[in-house]
């Protein structure tokens, strides 16, 4: 069962804007998001799927994608590349936003990427380039040791808020 723990630091112009850390795991089938700065913990509690099977909430990366009308999608499949040493398939989606779809006044293209690993179901790179966004995330250090137990663990200060299952539904 592979539990995972990310950390985020968002900045602007060099200076930090929020810190997050997300941790999955599948062993308490939870998805629970830190505010490092704030010093509170929200944990979703999701439905059960069978042992060690985290709720499809967590596993995007098959997830149909649906677009808004007018709007045109391309789909690539992508292989053979491999992050951090582990290999990896990817999707490629090419969106094309004609004039006055979203309020634009000429032709918006974006491009998505994201890679994932199919032999530790997790998400090892992503990014979108938008002429209104451009974001990158990639794994670049994976240590396939059993991680320490205190990365799953909330810190005492943090307030903490429960989503119970059927909450998390919705």
């Amino acid at each position: 069962m592979n539990r995972n723990f990310t950390s985020i630091e968002v900045s602007e112009g060099g200076e930090a804007v929020y810190h997050r850390a997300t941790i999955i795991d599948p062993v308490n089938n939870t998805v629970t998001t830190l505010d490092l700065d704030g010093k509170t913990a929200t944990v979703i509690h999701l439905p059960e799927q069978g042992p060690g099977m985290l709720h499809p909430y967590v596993d995007l990366f098959y997830k149909p994608m649906e677009g808004m009308p007018g709007m045109e999608a391309k789909f690539e499949e992508l292989r053979g590349k491999e992050f951090a040493g582990v290999p990896a398939i990817g999707r490629r989606v090419t969106r094309t936003r004609p004039p006055g779809t979203i309020g634009n006044d000429r032709t918006i293209v974006s491009v998505s990427e994201r890679w994932w690993s199919p032999e530790l179901k997790l998400l090892l790179y992503s990014s979108m380039d938008d002429p209104r966004e451009k974001l990158t995330r990639e794994v670049t250090r994976l240590e396939r040791t059993e991680p320490d137990p205190s990365l799953f663990t909330i810190p005492s200060d943090f307030e903490v808020k429960d989503v119970p299952v059927h909450q998390a539904q919705r």
